[in-house]
């Protein structure tokens, strides 16, 4: 589980198995776990209990670090799953 960064208490990482998947990240809180597709910045996946303020704010900074994301996924594809 490769982190990318962390950032306003959320960790942003990568599951290697999850390679064959459109592009997307994993975004942890002290609530649980939200999946996010990168290429519509919609909420794929939401486990425990994250409230939509956090959602919104964790969208929110997927989109203003996509690229940096997108380069550590990018990355983490020529590696074979590692960052």
């Amino acid at each position: 589980m490769p982190t990318i960064f962390n950032e306003d208490g959320f960790r942003f990482f990568f599951y290697s198995k999850d390679l064959g998947e459109r592009p997307h990240v994993h975004v942890e809180s002290t609530d649980g776990e939200a999946k996010i597709w990168l290429d519509s910045f919609t909420i794929a996946k939401i486990f425990g209990d994250i409230g939509k303020k956090d959602l919104r704010k964790i969208i929110q900074i997927a989109r203003l670090r996509h690229d940096e994301i997108m380069m550590a996924w990018d990355e983490m594809i020529r590696r074979g799953g590692n960052i």
